[in-house]
């Protein structure tokens, strides 16, 4: 009998260690989706911190742009026209300020352009407009203070 039962036992010996294995790999397999959804979760907050980051910047950038005060000297990078006189140097001059200001910070928006494509893939892109908004904004400064210079010049060539 002693022998029976001991007979019964090994002959169990492979169906428990394959029911040991399998429970191990599906122990394994749910710790592996719950690092990959935590991966995943980590990645979209490690965007949407960055993508932050790169909002406050851009909106400091545009309020520097936008700024009407001006230092010496600024403007003075725009590349003059021959033909110029000189209170049409200043006119455009001062009108090329925030085209300096962009460009000094023409990283943050390059790097914010990129980081709209990276967001999108992470979050979708319904989400995506507000970084269409950001460049309007830029464009519309920029084009704008053009707008406004040639207007400065035809004002002060009209009343001539």
């Amino acid at each position: 009998m002693e022998t029976l039962a001991y007979g019964i036992i090994i002959d169990f010996i492979p169906a428990i260690a394959t029911g040991a294995a399998a429970l191990a790999a599906y122990y394994s397999y749910c710790g592996l989706e719950t690092w990959r959804k935590e991966l995943k979760g980590k990645k979209k907050f490690d965007v949407a911190e960055e993508t932050l980051v790169l909002v406050y910047q851009a909106r400091r950038a545009i309020s520097y742009m936008r700024s009407p005060l001006g230092f010496s000297g600024e403007g003075s990078t725009r590349d003059q026209n021959q033909n110029e006189a000189n209170d049409e140097k200043e006119i455009w001059d001062s009108a090329y300020v925030p085209h300096e200001r962009f460009n000094k910070n023409k990283e943050t928006f390059s790097k914010l352009d990129v980081m709209k494509y990276r967001f999108e893939v992470l979050f979708g892109k319904e989400l995506t407009p507000p970084f269409d908004a950001i460049n309007e904004a830029v464009n519309r400064v920029l084009m704008d203070v053009n707008r406004l210079g040639r207007l400065m010049i035809e004002e002060k060539n009209t009343v001539r």
